[in-house]
């Protein structure tokens, strides 16, 4: 958890500067739909409200939009369509597009459809690298060691 923490702070100063599109987002939607846990609400809070100083957004709107497509996406998972993977593209897809909307209707940025193609693309490695990181390196809570008899 602290490496992803980590990781997500060096993204989102990347995104202030560089990056043009949410890859935070992108992660968030990704670990959410691999792992069911508390922690992915805390996370989007935090990195919704340190977003939102960096960009120079109001306060808390990006929280929203990260509470709320972590939200979906724990939704999501617990229906039919989390047995398969594709299904991580559209609604990552819907989610930028939430995004963007809300963005623009509040005039804060232009609609650019290119901010939404570019992460919906980068989703799919995303994914792969979470599930490989979650899958091998972190321990399940499930598991126990017996000692001795």
């Amino acid at each position: 958890m602290n490496l992803l923490i980590a990781i997500l702070f060096f993204i989102i100063f990347l995104e202030g500067t560089i990056l043009p599109f949410d890859l935070v987002l992108v992660i968030l939607i990704t670990r959410s739909f691999i792992v069911q846990e508390k922690s992915n609400y805390y996370l989007a809070f935090f990195f919704g409200l340190l977003a939102s100083l960096l960009l120079g957004y109001p306060q808390g709107l990006l929280s929203l939009i990260y509470l709320f497509s972590v939200q979906i996406s724990h939704i999501i998972k617990s229906t039919n369509l989390a047995a398969y993977w594709i299904a991580v593209l559209p609604l990552t897809f819907f989610c930028l597009l939430i995004e963007q909307f809300i963005l623009q209707l509040l005039n804060i940025s232009n609609f650019n459809l290119i901010l939404i193609i570019i992460p919906t693309i980068l989703v799919l490695p995303v994914y792969f690298i979470v599930r490989i990181w979650e899958e091998r390196f972190i321990v399940s809570k499930d598991i126990k060691l017996k000692m001795g008899k």
